[in-house]
């Protein structure tokens, strides 16, 4: 379909005509393919998906209300992990800022987010338009009271804002549409009437009726009448059909969300002036007690006052990286089959639990080493916070198998200055990699590998090894670097080449690039273990390598794009240090 014009020059067309008809009409070119693959423009704009009778919408509808709504509707994907847990349609409403495009949807919405959130979940919201088009969603605030939720999106949408000032009377008996996006992309428009019925909710909402019987999908989304007038939101509530908030209504719940919000801004200010340190939270600073105050997943807990300001939790272990391996797409159609396989059988997730708090999680290799089965990873799942020295006493290790089974690891052996540790576990795999065999030193292309702990995802991504070592952030002088871009979930994992041969094992670092332990020096570090247990060994100075890690905290959404180095500083995830002729050099790694 045609994108809506917005104003701009058409090049057989007049400025002024064309401004007349924004979002209105059909272009010629649609209408052309409207008659070409289905012959109805219905059909067209809606896949084919309406469940009425061609003609009675011709009838029912204006030749140019089928395009005028087809904009004005998005479906929301609530995800808890990798797991949808629920899908709604939501409406495009006015912003204030041009560069951000929100959402109106029900309240369930955003109690489901904040009760699994508020829980220890790791929450996503996707919003996707009629035309496909996938972009990541934050809430606006956290005020449920209000009956509704506001999400707001900062990529490009192909939508068309409601406009909430021309107030239409509508009474029972008149022709609505209601118009659903499902979570798959399908729209599906339904057609009814408004109804006399009327109730109040449990908040005291005003509630009317009309025969629309939308889906669970169309919770939230839009209802018009035959002009293309905005009359209402639909909501799919238990035991009732056809409930929707008139237009009314959802004004008045706007207003008084915003004047909420002012409070809540003014609140805040005199917050920021009794206890200023909390209130640095709001600005992307970590709190002085926050390793204090963790929740069950070891992530800082947000203040009541920042709650509210919908703030967003970065750099967790649950960021994904790459192409997942059920997708097949991607790194995935480069590798064989049977290394895809074998990857998918010796790649685990590992947590260390300081009592019921997670520690830390990471991604390891399940490898035959001094004949037994066991895990390669990284020594940050035991290294102590505050002296880098030792290892943290009583940690507990869990062990996410590639069959989604969870069993109990030991720790066997670790060596703090390389950061390597072996972990053993309880089971039986057929699979283990292996580390010992040789590889070439003119071949550049690599893939890094990790695993999710909380979902079990399987990840991958390309890249190329780099010129040159990096020692900004990373004390270690063995570490080369690649350009594949990872998350701290991939700490641990392995990285190999195309035809599946181990190169060294991963951590992170989001300005640099990605660093490795080349396969040389992680053979020397188990060749140690043959006589120590635990090697702490320094260097010449007598100090242990540091191996930062970013910690998770809270950030404002309109920051949500950047990441956030070790100092607290922001800086940008794309890597500007990886020029082409770098990238299409090889380096030898021993």
């Amino acid at each position: 379909m045609a994108p809506v014009n917005r104003g701009g020059n058409d090049s057989d067309g007049d400025e002024e005509q064309q401004t007349e008809t924004i979002g209105y009409h059909l272009t010629s070119s649609d209408k052309t393919a409207a008659s070409t693959t289905s012959g109805s423009v219905i059909d067209y704009l809606f896949g084919g998906s309406s469940c009425f009778d061609q003609d009675i919408y011709y009838d029912f509808l204006n030749e140019e209300v089928p395009l005028k709504i087809s904009k004005c509707v998005v479906s929301l994907l609530l995800f808890d992990g990798c797991i949808n847990v629920l899908t709604c349609s939501g409406i495009p409403i006015e912003s204030k800022k041009s560069s951000v495009t929100r959402i109106l949807t029900t309240e369930k919405f955003g109690a489901t987010y904040i009760t699994r959130r508020d829980a220890g979940r790791y929450m996503k919201i996707q919003v996707r338009d009629a035309s496909n088009n996938v972009a990541t969603g934050f809430l606006e605030q956290n005020y449920l009271s209000r009956g509704i939720t506001l999400v707001n999106v900062k990529q490009s949408l192909d939508v068309r804002a409601i406009n909430l000032h021309d107030e239409v009377e509508i009474l029972p008996g008149s022709n609505l549409v209601g118009v659903e996006l499902m979570g798959s992309g399908k729209q599906i428009p339904k057609r009814g009437i408004m109804t006399k019925d009327s109730c109040t909710s449990e908040d005291g909402t005003e509630l009317s009726f009309s025969t629309c019987n939308m889906s669970k999908d169309g919770d939230g989304g839009p209802l018009f009448d035959g002009d293309g007038n905005f009359v209402g939101m639909n909501l799919v509530l238990n035991n009732k059909r056809g409930p929707f908030m008139k237009m009314s209504v959802v004004i008045g719940k706007l207003e008084q969300f915003e004047n909420a919000i002012q409070l809540l801004v003014s609140k805040m200010f005199r917050v920021s002036r009794i206890r200023g340190p909390r209130f640095m939270l709001l600005h992307g600073k970590e709190l002085t007690n926050q390793e204090e105050d963790l929740d069950s997943s070891g992530y800082p807990k947000l203040s009541i006052a920042a709650a509210d300001c919908g703030m967003v939790l970065v750099n967790t272990f649950e960021d994904a990286f790459g192409d997942t391996y059920d997708s097949g797409k991607g790194v995935w159609g480069v590798l064989s089959e049977t290394i895809s396989k074998d990857l998918s059988q010796c790649v685990v997730s590992l947590a260390s639990y300081d009592g019921d708090t997670r520690f830390f999680a990471c991604s390891g290799l399940i490898i035959k080493w001094n004949g037994c089965t066991t895990i390669l990873t990284s020594a940050s799942l035991v290294r102590n916070r505050r002296d880098e020295s030792k290892i943290q006493e009583n940690l507990r290790i869990d062990v996410l198998l590639p069959d989604q089974q969870h069993t109990e690891g030991t720790l066997q052996h670790c060596h703090l200055h390389f950061n390597v540790a072996i972990v053993s576990f309880n089971g039986s795999t057929s699979i283990a990699a292996d580390i010992h065999g040789p590889v070439s030193s003119n071949y550049s292309r690599v893939v890094a590998v990790g695993r999710i702990f909380q979902s079990g995802m399987l990840m991958a991504t390309k890249g190329t090894i780099t010129q040159g070592h990096f020692e900004r952030r990373f004390d270690c002088t063995a570490l080369y670097y690649s350009s594949c871009e990872i998350t701290k979930a991939g700490i641990g994992g392995p990285l190999i080449d195309y035809r599946g041969k181990f190169y060294g094992m991963n951590f992170y670092d989001a300005k640099e690039g990605t660093p490795f332990l080349p396969r040389s020096t992680i053979l020397e570090v188990l060749s140690h273990f043959e006589k120590k247990r635990i090697v702490p060994e320094a260097d010449d100075d007598g100090c242990v390598n540091r191996w930062p890690v970013p910690k998770p905290f809270w950030r404002h959404p309109d920051k949500h794009n950047q990441n956030e180095d070790k100092e607290g500083g922001t800086v940008d995830v794309h890597r500007e240090l990886f020029g082409q002729s770098d990238l299409s050099r090889p380096l030898s790694v021993p």
